[in-house]
């Protein structure tokens, strides 16, 4: 999910927040290195960042067991 906030004057996105769910059976410790280096590493996620502020969390879904 990825919501974004518009101000009228100057008209731009001011701030972009965003909720990443994976579902995986990974480490929460693999999980929190994989949303550091989004934020780190990503070009998207740095493009944003340049003209606004960005926010997000990355939350981990556990598979059911067969």
């Amino acid at each position: 999910m990825v919501t974004a906030e518009r101000e009228e004057r100057p008209p731009r996105i001011a701030r972009i927040a965003y909720r990443l769910t994976i579902e995986t059976d990974e480490p929460d410790r693999k999980m929190e290195l994989l949303h550091h280096n989004i934020a780190r590493q990503g070009t998207i996620y740095n493009t944003l960042a340049r003209a606004c502020e960005v926010t997000g969390e990355l939350i981990t879904a556990r598979p059911e067991s067969l």
